[in-house]
């Protein structure tokens, strides 16, 4: 798993939860790609992970191991014809150029069963993020089981029948977002009444930053971004919107954390608009307080979002927020209330930016508006699962 919002914010749920209450055990399908791991709460117990069942999630660039270890699991268990039909399936998938996360589900779901169990039995157990709901099923011995919505379900690409499958066996589901609640039980109408809102959770305890914000002159106004660097976040779009400013005469330094695959095109879309020093990429980094603490303004200019953990960290930091016209972006921010949202485009985001950049007490008002709304949405997450582990997903407010 990369860093970013889902694990953070699961991170901050964990720090939240009374472990007098609740004995909390912790399974990672995939451990070698997990660096926030370290932060776990101490009170959490990590479940050792099999080998096999990081494999059965294929993970990137370690493919070739991956069923290596598959095949001898299922030959070593007695399951010689999933041993044999699983090669066949994904040359299948190949030739038929099918999306890679179809591919994993069709596979999990297939020897999904012959996978070893996890052991121990549990009240209640929930699954975050791709085939962990899965495993929760197929794996975990537990009174009640949940699945949790981080996004906007129709931008995923999955094989709904067998999403559709896996949650017919579950007891409810949690949702970031009413609008990820709303397309999430219209694709799933066996989940009407059975799931509920709990937004993110921010965490405490992560590692202090080291990297510094970079230099800007003394009239700059300072831009803040935080997201993965992938075409679904906009980052284009800021790019472009950066380049704008410049050419109306407004001075920013703009600085976007995160890693991802975009990050070489958009280093050099950076420089084909000269907008070296700048717009700057910093990174990964854990601890985004200090920069958000520093920033004028914190922009989020994304296609498309579940619940943004980062708009959540902003808001509670009292930021003022500019935002896109993505599905979602309504469950976080009240145009021109607790922050402002503009068009998905360039121009759009300068205006906005720009506005922002010579209104202080605008940028006041709304960062005090942002963090109170942010303070009275907060849920209590002990007493959401005083529910759950009686299998009841409650649908009223804590």
């Amino acid at each position: 798993m990369e860093v970013g919002g889902p694990q953070k914010s699961l991170l901050g749920l964990l720090e939240r939860l009374d472990t007098r209450r609740y004995e909390v055990s912790l399974l990672v399908l995939d451990p070698f790609k997990n660096s926030l791991l370290p932060f776990v709460a101490r009170q959490v117990a990590l479940i050792e992970t099999p080998d096999v069942i990081t494999a059965a999630t294929l993970p990137k660039g370690r493919m070739v191991w991956a069923l290596r270890c598959l095949l001898s699991h299922l030959i070593r268990e007695g399951h010689p014809r999933l041993a044999l039909s699983m090669p066949l399936m994904l040359v299948r998938a190949a030739l038929a150029r099918e999306a890679g996360q179809r591919v994993r589900q069709r596979v999990w779901a297939c020897i999904g069963h012959a996978l070893p169990k996890v052991d121990g039995a549990f009240q209640a157990a929930v699954g975050i993020l791709g085939l962990s709901t899965y495993a929760v099923v197929d794996l975990v011995a537990a009174d009640h089981k949940y699945h949790w919505v981080r996004s906007d379900s129709r931008i995923l690409g999955r094989d709904e029948s067998i999403e559709a499958r896996y949650f017919a066996e579950l007891d409810g589901a949690l949702s970031v977002s009413t609008t990820c609640e709303d397309v999430f039980v219209e694709m799933y109408p066996q989940m009407i009444g059975r799931t509920r809102v709990y937004k993110n959770d921010i965490p405490t305890t992560l590692a202090p930053t080291l990297v510094q914000w970079p230099s800007a002159g003394a009239g700059s106004t300072k831009v803040l971004t935080v997201n993965r660097l992938d075409p679904l976040k906009g980052l284009d779009l800021a790019i472009a919107a950066c380049a704008l400013l410049t050419a109306r005469g407004v001075d920013v330094s703009w600085l976007v954390l995160g890693d991802g695959p975009e990050r070489r095109a958009l280093e050099e879309r950076v420089a084909a608009v000269r907008q070296v020093g700048r717009f700057t990429f910093g990174g990964t980094v854990f601890d985004t307080t200090p920069f958000l603490d520093q920033a004028d303004v914190y922009v989020h200019p994304s296609r498309t979002e579940g619940r943004s953990n980062a708009v959540e960290e902003a808001r509670a930091r009292g930021k003022a927020i500019l935002a896109t016209r993505y599905a979602t972006v309504g469950d976080q921010i009240a145009d021109g209330t607790d922050g402002l949202v503009c068009d998905l485009d360039s121009v759009s985001l300068a205006d906005a930016i720009e506005r922002l950049a010579g209104d202080p007490r605008l940028r006041s008002d709304l960062g005090a508006a942002a963090a109170a709304a942010y303070a009275d949405e907060r849920d209590d997450p002990n007493w959401l699962f005083e529910h759950l582990v009686d299998g009841v997903v409650p649908q009223g407010s804590s």
